[in-house]
């Protein structure tokens, strides 16, 4: 018959047999009590594994706090360092943890691999094992923890520590120690924006706190407008302030003030570790109790901007006036309105367009299309050769007494005047045709708005800040000085402007009616793009006109000097031909081709 169950297994199970006699006492050591008894037999045919390793010696590698250990395997005696104990060792420092498999808990899982042997009546017996035939063993203290405890390890700068469980270097393979919970923080924005908030502080190379006097003080010596903006722009949103004023309001008072990194424990919470908020929360929660640090950051914006937004505003309304005053003053352009006038009613002569007094500049753009019967030209560079050979005789007319004559200098400085095109330069009526008078309206009133806006956030500041100057001064001065100094100087820089703005729109509509230019098929007020457009294309047409006119005259001259050159060559060789025949009939007239006779041998004797 099987063995009887172990007690408590059921109820109704007949008692067990008498357990075997307890080992001999343990020798008194440190703290040790002796071992338990024997655990009940297994049931039969229940199969184990191999014995499992003891489990590890309480004391020996546990961290504080950490969960009590498994309980103690069943069985006999042992070396009381590492056999199961109800007495919990406390060794008096850190020990290096030994990696070990322990037994399990139960006894009848340890696998058998041989069958278990039976007693003279039957009855299979469990099978002792090594653990059941160890005796006890007193650990001397004061020599192996010497040897295996953990070493002590400098604390990071973090405030980091070493844990019970962490591990040796050497011992664990490289794993290097964890510590004990690390000091957290809180991090109320995400990954992305923490890293944009830790550049604009590696960048503004500046603590929190000069951060702050720049700002009370708008110094632009310790700020510049660019990190004013940049701080202005990345604020911590009210999503974001709620976060972290609801997690410092939790810390306690006096560490949340401080923002404190240090994991310090506070008197009433033994244990308790504050949680600071990280460094790019810190200081958008810093910037945010700056005194009314977004109005601040605004009116110092405004005020550094102004003066850039009314040039601005300025140098566009000038770009139209320079177009306007092209127009109006240029004698070269009424010369060639005449000219196309002239031309357009002769090729129209007996024609309904015909005898017209005036016409629509917008076929000035057209006149480069208009070839002449043999396309050797167009109309267009037949109007610049009339008023090229127009202005070769001014300049004639015009010379001094120094530039006149055929001289080679001073044929080079006529030349030089007449090269310059004397229409006005394209990009004049270009860069008055990109601006519109709406558009300089609407930023002129934007400006009236945003300074208004000014006003209010100033008055915000200056009010706030006078309540709580019996405290602190720095906060109403020196920005009430300045933004008030400022402020009245700036409306009526802007009234001046405004001013301006209309007289040059009351110029652009009389130059318009004064060449008469109108819509097709509207009613609508011509705009600045509307007009320009057609002068900036017609003036670049006639640039190049200019240009190769300049060029085919010079050409031209090229060719008939020459022609000069060479015709006076052939005069000069004619001339001497003609010498050399009259020349020779006067030798022959008067007998000097004849030859001399030669001289007698006495005559020679005597000039000898």
């Amino acid at each position: 018959p099987p063995p009887p169950l172990p007690p408590g297994l059921l109820g109704s199970a007949p008692p067990p047999p008498a357990p075997p006699p307890p080992p001999p006492p343990m020798p008194t050591g440190q703290g040790f009590a002796p071992p338990p008894p024997p655990p009940p037999m297994p049931l039969q045919g229940v199969g184990g594994g191999p014995p499992p390793p003891p489990p590890m010696p309480p004391g020996l590698g546990a961290a504080p706090g950490a969960p009590p250990p498994p309980p103690p395997c069943l069985g006999g005696g042992g070396v009381a360092a590492t056999h199961p104990s109800t007495t919990r060792i406390a060794p008096s420092v850190k020990m290096r943890p030994l990696f070990w498999k322990p037994l399990a808990p139960i006894a009848t899982t340890r696998r058998s691999f041989a069958p278990p042997p039976a007693n003279a009546d039957g009855v299979v017996a469990k099978a002792p094992s090594i653990w059941d035939t160890l005796q006890p063993h007193v650990v001397d203290a004061s020599a192996f923890e010497p040897l295996f405890s953990q070493k002590k390890r400098k604390q990071k700068a973090t405030g980091s520590c070493d844990t019970g469980s962490g591990t040796d270097d050497k011992a664990s393979g490289g794993a290097k120690s964890t510590g004990a919970a690390a000091v957290k923080f809180f991090q109320a924005l995400d990954s992305k924006r923490a890293q944009a908030i830790g550049i604009l502080m590696g960048s503004l190379k500046v603590s929190a706190e000069v951060v702050t006097q720049g700002i009370l003080h708008m110094d632009d010596e310790l700020l510049s407008l660019e990190q004013v903006k940049a701080l202005h722009t990345q604020r911590a949103t009210l999503e974001e302030l709620d976060l972290m004023t609801s997690h410092v309001k939790a810390q306690d008072s006096a560490a949340a003030a401080a923002l404190c990194a240090e994991g310090e424990e506070t008197a009433d919470t033994p244990g308790y570790i504050r949680v600071p908020l990280a460094k790019p929360d810190a200081f958008l929660y810093h910037l945010a109790h700056i005194h009314r640090f977004t109005q601040r950051c605004e009116c110092w914006i405004f005020k550094e901007t102004f003066c850039e937004r009314l040039f601005d505003c300025g140098e566009r309304v000038l770009s139209i006036d320079e177009g306007i005053g092209a127009l109006k003053e240029s004698d070269v352009v009424r010369q060639v309105m005449s000219i196309v006038l002239s031309c357009g009613n002769y090729m129209n002569a007996g024609t309904a367009r015909g005898q017209a007094s005036g016409f629509d500049i917008e076929i000035l753009p057209k006149l480069k299309d208009v070839k002449s019967q043999d396309n050797s030209t167009t109309l267009l560079r037949h109007v610049v050769s009339i008023l090229y050979a127009h202005r070769e005789e001014e300049e004639v007319m015009s010379c001094t007494d120094d530039e006149t004559g055929s001289s080679k200098q001073a044929a080079m400085k006529r030349r030089e005047r007449l090269e310059m095109c004397p229409f006005p330069e394209p990009f004049v009526f270009k860069t008055a045709s990109e601006h519109k008078y709406e558009d300089l309206e609407g930023d002129l009133k934007l400006l009236k708005k945003d300074f208004a806006e000014f006003l209010r956030k100033m008055q915000e500041v200056i009010s706030t800040a006078t309540t709580s100057a019996a405290d602190d001064d720095s906060l109403l001065q020196p920005f009430k000085e300045m933004m008030e100094e400022f402020a009245d100087d700036t409306q009526g820089i802007i009234d001046d402007q405004q001013l301006i703005l209309e007289e040059s729109r009351s110029e652009f509509l009389a130059v318009v009616d004064f060449f008469c230019f109108s819509l097709k098929n509207t009613d609508a007020t011509p705009t600045t793009t509307d007009f320009f457009a057609i002068w900036a294309a017609f003036s670049t047409d006639f640039k190049n006109a200019w240009g190769i006119e300049s060029r085919r005259l010079a050409k031209l001259r090229l060719e008939e000097a020459k022609i000069a050159k060479q015709q006076l060559k052939e005069h000069a060789t004619g001339r001497r031909a003609g010498a050399s025949k009259v020349a020779s009939r006067l030798r022959q007239k008067f007998g000097f081709n004849k030859q001399r006779p030669a001289p007698r041998a006495a005559d020679n004797e005597n000039v000898a």
